[in-house]
């Protein structure tokens, strides 16, 4: 081990052992076992400080020992900073000085930075605080700081720049100037990534992972840096720097700057670094960095461009593409070269973006004819000027502009019509549209459509200069109630509730209900009471969804089942009645319980009967009563018109309700003295309204029975006075 408190070897490795116990020891009382307020952000770590990507950006440094202590072979203070590389017309973005310096016991607490730069001038900065404080490096000391001056305002380009400061050469390890740039028209992005702080280390293997973006397929010229300090020159030997896997034996300067290229995957996110420090040093690392570069963002018109025969009014349509994105802000300008495809030409139009897009363009009829026009693009930030579009653009001029249109908007199964304006002899049409649809006549027309049939329909119209015109409608179906259906519970029995129900997967549908018997409804589940025979058909159901209608029928069924056991009836004295419904497949149960097919009425009463066929159940009732059927009429053969009361009228007297009765008296002579068909009324004896002659008389009777039974009966009456 090389003894850091002189530079010399010592001889005796016992005492060299010692010393290294007794360092370590400090170092752990000191720097562990102390509370952790001693120590600032970046104590025994790294952490990221600075990023930057813009177009052009790259970094020089420039790096000298001071460590005046270091007796073997010692630096110089002020440092000289030999900095070359910057191009001509670079802008200088931003510039680190860095530089590790030891205290004893106490980390300064004001510490000046002084730069001088190729020209003279001095300028001074305050680097507190510090970016990492750690312990000892083995020379005795308490421990060491790491600063970071910002020191873009004293850079002047390339030269000779010298570095000191407060603290002294002694204590201090070396410096490293970073100048980080951008390069006038560059072809490439760059990108860099700076994380530090302090790690001190006593041996061994320090690692680290710098997290990285933008890394794309097309990076190049990737590396890692790494600042690190008090591996002795005087002991010979390489210290190693891995840098994503790659490897960098590197010569022991005492402040070591190193670089390391590398190969980045695309999208990769993270770097890492790390240090072999080897047995038997102590080391101090400031920082580990990442930089990189990609192709420079550029826009290209897409190929191919197939816009080449245009004629005035046509559409042009410019697809764009960029390598990577442009500035905040970027502008691309269209531009269309005269006829002779030269440029600048004039503008057609722009596009305030900063990646990749599209640009429509209408000729308009100023545009002169000519066979040669060219297009290309011009951005603003930065400013880029893209390969024209690759092949000449024939522009002639067209005549009148068409126009397509249609007939929609039309209902889902409805039909529509397709329009185009063209006034050009012998023009040649192609539509073509949605579902496969294509027409070559200047007006079509779809007899039915589809909700597939709405959408945008082309007409291409070429004319016989060759020009192509071109123009679209847009036609919209209107959908009809989807999946629409009636529900019912058919088939019927007699007097059944019959349930409809409209049902569609579309929303605010209305409906419009019509069937048999007038029947005729707008809600969507109607029902019907107490259906009979005559409520039996076809049942239609219109649903409209935005003035669209679809109607469909369903046919429904109240079976032909009926139950008649009759009229209320009056039966005959002796006489019986039988019912039989004469039910189809029908099974019943009589008032009495029993359930003969049929029931034979014997006297009077209410008689009822309950059938069931298949699931209907149908029931009725007949109330049945006696009378007297046989009409057998008495008429007197003799009466006194006297007025003593008795046997003063005569007539007919029966023992029934007659339904109809025709009775007449006639006289000798065969006048009709007396008529009626009234059994209450009888003849009082007068004729013409005087008292008809003693004598024999005439009559004459018909009588309709209750059971419609026709008597006919004659005979005499003698009128005593």
């Amino acid at each position: 081990m090389a003894d850091k408190v002189n530079g010399n070897y010592h001889q005796n490795k016992i005492m060299r052992r010692h010393l290294f116990i007794c360092t370590y020891l400090f170092i752990y009382c000191v720097f562990v076992a102390l509370p952790l307020k001693l120590f600032a952000n970046g104590n025994h770590t790294l952490g990221p400080s600075y990023s930057n990507t813009a177009v052009g950006l790259n970094y020089v440094s420039a790096s000298g020992k001071a460590a005046l202590r270091y007796t073997a072979t010692p630096g110089t203070f002020p440092t000289t900073l030999n900095v070359s590389g910057i191009p001509a017309g670079a802008t200088i973005v931003k510039a680190f000085l860095y530089f590790i310096a030891g205290y004893n016991p106490t980390a300064p607490t004001s510490v000046t930075n002084t730069l001088v730069d190729p020209t003279g001038a001095t300028t001074n900065f305050n680097v507190l605080p510090e970016i990492g404080l750690d312990g000892p490096k083995c020379w005795g000391e308490t421990g060491n700081a790491c600063y970071r001056a910002d020191v873009t305002a004293a850079i002047t380009g390339n030269g000779t720049y010298r570095a000191s400061n407060s603290i002294g050469g002694d204590p201090t390890d070396g410096f490293t100037l970073i100048i980080i740039y951008t390069e006038p028209n560059a072809g490439y992005i760059g990108s860099i990534f700076i994380d530090d702080g302090l790690v001190t280390q006593y041996s061994g293997l320090f690692g680290y992972t710098t997290a990285i973006n933008g890394v794309t397929a097309n990076t190049q010229n990737a590396k890692g840096f790494v600042i690190f300090s008090d591996v002795q020159d005087n002991v010979g030997g390489t210290t190693d720097v891995y840098i994503n896997g790659n490897k960098k034996s590197c010569s022991r300067n005492f402040w070591n700057f190193e670089e390391v290229p590398t190969t980045l995957a695309d999208a990769q996110t993270s770097v890492y670094d790390s240090l072999d420090m080897g047995s038997g040093d102590c080391i101090a690392v400031a920082l580990f960095g990442t930089y990189f570069q990609r192709a420079d963002t550029s826009v290209i018109i897409k190929q191919p461009f197939n816009d080449t025969l245009l004629c005035t009014g046509d559409t042009v349509h410019i697809d764009f593409d960029v390598t990577s994105k442009f500035r905040p802000g970027n502008v691309f300008t269209f531009r269309l070269s005269n006829i002779y495809g030269h440029f600048p030409g004039q503008i057609i139009g722009k596009v305030n973006t900063d990646t990749a897009g599209s640009f429509t363009w209408v000729i308009p009829d100023s545009i002169p004819a000519g066979l040669k026009y060219r297009i290309d693009i011009v951005s603003s930030g930065p400013a880029k000027t893209s390969n024209d579009n690759g092949i000449d653009i024939v522009i002639r001029n067209n005549g009148p502009r068409i126009k397509a249109t249609n007939t929609a908007p039309v209902c889902e199964g409805e039909g529509f019509k397709l329009k185009s304006t063209d006034s050009n002899p012998g023009a040649k049409f192609e539509w073509s549209g949605p579902d496969g649809f294509a027409d070559t006549l200047q007006n079509t027309e779809l007899k039915s459509s589809s909700l597939a049939s709405g959408g945008v329909y082309t007409v291409k119209v070429t004319v016989l200069n060759g020009c192509v015109r071109t123009d679209t409608t847009n036609v919209v179906i209107h959908p009809l109630p989807a999946d629409l259906q009636i529900i019912s519970n058919n088939p019927l029995c007699p007097v059944d509730t019959l349930t409809l129900q409209a049902s569609t997967s579309s929303a605010d549908v209305t409906y419009q209900w019509s069937g048999p018997d007038n029947f005729k409804d707008t809600i969507p589940n109607p029902v019907i009471k107490n259906t009979r025979k005559i409520n039996a058909g076809k049942y239609t159901l219109k649903a409209t969804l935005n003035g669209c209608t679809k109607s469909i029928d369903s046919t429904i069924t109240v079976r032909d089942l009926n139950l008649e056991l009759g009229d209320n009836t009056v039966l005959c004295k002796n006489e019986t009645m039988l019912l039989n419904p004469q039910v189809p497949n029908a099974s019943y149960v009589w008032q009495d319980g029993s359930r003969d097919t049929s029931f034979r009425i014997t006297s009077k009463g209410v008689y009822t009967v309950i059938a069931t066929s298949d699931r209907c159940i149908l029931t009725d009732t007949i109330i049945v009563d006696y009378e007297i059927c046989e009409c057998m009429p008495f008429v007197p053969s003799a009466f006194t018109p006297n007025a003593d009361g008795l046997n003063d009228k005569v007539g007919v007297y029966v023992d029934c309700i007659p339904k109809s009765m025709n009775f007449m008296i006639l006289n000798r002579f065969g006048q009709k003295v007396f008529t009626t068909g009234n059994p209450q009324e009888k003849w009082d004896g007068t004729y013409n309204g005087t008292p008809a002659e003693i004598g024999t008389y005439f009559y004459f009777l018909q009588i309709v029975g209750p059971r419609n039974k026709h008597f006919e009966f004659k005979g005499d009456i003698t009128l005593i006075r």
